[in-house]
């Protein structure tokens, strides 16, 4: 398995500073589509991801971080989704199953569509290698229906729910996708493949400082926008 590296403003957020220019990303960017109201504080995060399990990823152009993304890892206790999907998530728990969230996708509203689903894309990809890493049964997403084709073809995400309220993002129409690539890298031979699968095997992505995420010190968050946003959710 070789190394491939796709962009190098792929990298991880390692201090409080680049969370919340990636959770400031997604502020903006929700607000503009209508999905979230303004708040004082100008970022926006789920409180059930402000937690030493959540990992935050980005991708820049020279010093500016233009798309984000979070990945949650499970322990059982509630996850964002859990919200609206909570019977499909404890299914994927049974047999302890592994599994960890991938939400807050974000980009800022500047280049084509073409460009936005690029920076997705090479995002997607450090999701995968983090399945990897952490020997994830299953990565589960809340996805838009008419997004659903895309995450499908390049991520081998299958739908396990049915259409639903979002009701974290004021009514957004949902559905709780999960992929298990580990589980079909295991059980599939390479040359029989899904060609996207194969592809990512075989090529996964270099992430800078990907075991330094920033670790969510209580202190830190306590004493900082973040802690002051966390009581403004509770």
């Amino acid at each position: 398995m070789k190394t491939q590296k796709y962009n190098e403003g792929i990298g991880t957020a390692t201090d409080l500073t680049e969370v919340v220019d990636c959770w400031r990303i997604v502020y903006y960017e929700y607000l503009k589509l209508g999905f979230i109201e303004e708040n004082p504080f100008q970022i926006f995060a789920y409180k059930e991801i402000i937690n030493k399990r959540t990992s935050v990823y980005y991708s820049k152009i020279k010093s500016n971080i233009i798309s984000t993304m979070s990945i949650t890892l499970d322990d059982h206790s509630d996850l964002p989704l859990n919200k609206m999907f909570n019977d499909e998530i404890n299914a994927l728990r049974k047999d302890n199953g592994k599994l960890a969230e991938v939400g807050l996708l974000a980009r800022k509203g500047t280049g084509s569509i073409r460009k936005y689903f690029y920076d997705i894309f090479l995002l997607m990809l450090c999701a995968h290698q983090y399945a990897i890493i952490h020997d994830l049964d299953y990565l589960i997403a809340g996805i838009n229906p008419a997004h659903f084709s895309f995450y499908n073809r390049f991520f081998t995400f299958e739908k396990i729910s049915e259409e639903k309220v979002h009701t974290g993002l004021n009514g957004q129409p949902v559905v709780l996708c999960k992929g298990d690539f580990i589980k079909q890298i295991k059980q599939c031979p390479i040359d029989k493949m899904d060609p996207a699968m194969k592809n990512m095997y075989l090529n996964p992505i270099l992430i800078p400082n990907f075991h330094n995420a920033y670790d969510f010190d209580a202190y830190g968050i306590e004493h900082s926008i973040v802690g002051d946003f966390l009581e403004y959710l509770e």
